[in-house]
This record gives structure tokens, sequence and C-alpha cells, in this order.
């Protein structure tokens, strides 16, 4: 996959995970992840989790809340309504 279809793939995650940290989607790393992404500490994923609740229609399970690590997962929550295949809780 070039760069450009990474970033288009992503779009919609940047863009809501900017919200959240307060930054512009183009910011966000196409790596960005929780607690390595300045700004995305606890009080972000909370912003986070609500606009995707809101987005999705529907209350998300604590094992996914505390499975979100990454923009790829942000970006397979907006697409699919779940994480990516073989990603779940790890605490």
């Amino acid at each position: 996959m070039t760069a450009k279809a990474k970033a288009q793939e992503l779009s919609a995650a940047k863009t809501m995970l900017g919200e959240a940290l307060s930054r512009a989607p183009e910011e966000i790393p196409e790596d960005a992840t929780i607690g390595q992404t300045q700004g995305w500490d606890s009080l972000a994923h909370l912003r986070l989790l609500l606009a995707l609740e809101e987005k999705l229609g529907t209350e998300l399970p604590g094992t996914v809340v505390v499975a979100i690590k990454s923009l790829e997962d942000v970006q397979s929550l907006i697409d699919t309504g779940a994480l990516p295949q073989g990603r779940e809780a790890s605490w």
C-alpha cells in the first residue's frame, strides 16, 4: 500500500483523534499510539471513546475500550465497528 493510500485509509481516524487531542488531523502520525503520541493520554482517550460511541451509536464494551491502542484500531472501529482481527484487551 502506498503512503498516500494509507493516509486516505486513516483519514477518518486522524480527524477523530485530532479532535480528541485538539490537533489538526495532518499533525497525527500514521503510527500514533496511546502513550507514545503527544497528547494521547487518559483524558484524550476518554474524549476519543465518547466520539467513537457517538459515531457508532452504541456503548463500547470495556474489553474494546482497553484494547484501543492505535490509530489503526480507531479506523477499524469506524469502518467495521470492531477491532482488527486478533486484537483484544491486554491487561
